[in-house]
């Protein structure tokens, strides 16, 4: 469950790793068909066959809720993202020097409300005027309004959806190369077992991942990458758990048709 990184242009940069971050795992389902596997069990599994328990159970879920801190190039990058079904998702993301944005998503709508840092990274390219008049519009108080099939959003918003995080998640379980048996302990209270792969990023760079397993839920509870020093960790939990979004008030929102134009010259060929 390696990061994978594909961004399409310096300002998306916040969006599009928050949805790589997202296939790198799954969280602590608390019961479900598989449950009552006994601790001895589950760490007589090979790591081949914990990879495929993980897969079959967290077919069952409903909802779930990503936590950590990435690293990219060195720059850190925080998410809190809570995803349910009928395209329900709330949270927030930062990135380190960058700012953060809220985000809130309803069936095939996305609202985000960046800060004013965060805001001003995406129109850094137009002149300081009219870059200020969009900052002052939106950043830190409003929500830009748009559908998620908007390219701006369009790689975020499968991982404002259920079956969409569902999809991305089963495919970053599949592990890279030598897989192997990680170490069994114990991570928020929660009894685990673990496998451990290898796999190249698109520099080159050998990355560990090791994913650690609940013994009574039967879903990564934690995902931990590490290369050259640095390392990224994200935790999961909220499996099943109720999401409830609410819209932003009418007057705190900004449809992106008035800002198009001005989203068009920041990001041309984006």
């Amino acid at each position: 469950m390696r990061l994978r990184t594909t961004p399409r242009s310096a300002v998306l940069v916040g969006l599009v790793l928050l949805a790589t971050a997202a296939c790198s795992g799954g969280g602590g389902k608390t019961d479900g068909p598989t449950a009552s596997a006994s601790s001895k069990s589950l760490k007589e599994k090979t790591p081949q066959q914990l990879v495929d328990t993980v897969q079959a159970t967290f077919r069952t879920v409903e909802s779930l809720r990503l936590e950590g801190s990435l690293y990219e190039n060195g720059t850190e990058i925080g998410v809190d993202l809570t995803v349910g079904g009928e395209g329900r998702c709330t949270g927030e993301i930062s990135v380190g020097g960058a700012g953060s944005v809220e985000l809130i998503g309803s069936g095939e709508t996305l609202w985000f409300k960046p800060d004013l840092q965060y805001a001003a990274a995406l129109v850094a390219n137009l002149p300081t005027a009219e870059a200020a008049r969009f900052t002052s519009r939106l950043g830190g108080t409003r929500y830009l309004e748009l559908p998620k099939t908007h390219p701006l959003v369009k790689e975020l918003s499968a991982y404002c959806d259920r079956a969409g995080v569902k999809n991305l998640l089963e495919e970053g379980f599949l592990p890279g190369e030598e897989l192997t048996a990680g170490p069994a302990g114990t991570v928020n209270g929660q009894e685990t077992v673990s496998y451990r792969y290898t796999s190249t990023d698109d520099s080159g760079t050998t990355v560990t991942t090791t994913v650690h397993v609940s013994v009574k839920g039967l879903l990564p509870v934690q995902v931990e990458d590490r290369s050259r020093g640095t390392s990224s960790r994200l935790t999961f939990t909220g499996y099943d758990e109720p999401v409830r979004v609410t819209r932003p008030d009418t007057d705190r929102i900004v449809p992106v048709a008035e800002v198009q134009k001005t989203l068009d010259l920041a990001t041309p060929g984006a």
